[in-house]
């Protein structure tokens, strides 16, 4: 009756109609290196408006022109090292960091480090980079230095060459004694330096 009608709470409902697939004119996926790209994958929408939802491939983004278009990894802060040249890959989701001649790229850090020179030193394995187990670029690979014989006028020209100041201590043990083995290498051995030299090579030894 019409008093029913007149107290009876009610909601409205919405719905979208559509006749063909929202996604039927989309073309297929393209391959990423084509460039700018009309929605390449295109999802039907769940909310039923009618249309679809375009999805970029990784390594581009949507336009809002309509397209997707490749993203510049090179223009995005802290990509590469400030020494490297960044090459930006069309479609791909990383850049192509290159170091100049003389550098390499860490791995881990991805900053460019500068390959050793015969002569280098090192020391690793210590609470900071002005301690630590004394290692010697030689041939192409680091290796150690014997420690008989060796002093604090050796400790001293290490020091120097790192910019670290003067020696302050001098630990020896066994090899079976230290958290990590050492480099089988010893490239210098019975070092005899006097304390004033700028670096080892300027050292006598047995090589």
């Amino acid at each position: 009756n019409s008093s029913a009608l007149e107290t009876t709470s009610y909601f409205w409902l919405n719905i979208a109609c559509a006749d063909t697939d929202p996604c039927a004119d989309s073309p297929p996926p393209t391959d990423a290196e084509d460039g700018p790209q009309e929605c390449p994958v295109c999802l039907a929408s769940e909310v039923g408006e009618g249309y679809g939802e375009c999805l970029c491939f990784p390594g581009s983004e949507y336009a809002e022109d309509g397209v997707c278009v490749d993203i510049d990894e090179c223009a995005l802060p802290g990509v590469c090292d400030e020494m490297a040249s960044c090459e930006n890959r069309l479609g791909a989701v990383m850049a192509i960091c290159v170091c100049p001649d003389g550098f390499y790229e860490d791995p881990t850090t991805f900053q460019c480090i500068k390959e050793p020179d015969v002569g280098d030193v090192r020391l690793v394995d210590g609470s900071d980079q002005a301690s630590g187990r004394v290692e010697f670029y030689g041939r192409g690979s680091w290796g150690t230095i014997c420690p008989v014989e060796f002093s604090f006028f050796d400790a001293d020209v290490i020091c120097r060459q790192l910019g670290a100041g003067k020696a302050m201590h001098i630990l020896t043990k066994p090899h079976k004694s230290l958290p990590d083995t050492p480099p089988a290498i010893i490239w210098l051995h019975h070092l005899r330096c006097k304390g004033h030299e700028q670096n080892l090579l300027e050292c006598g030894s047995l090589e």
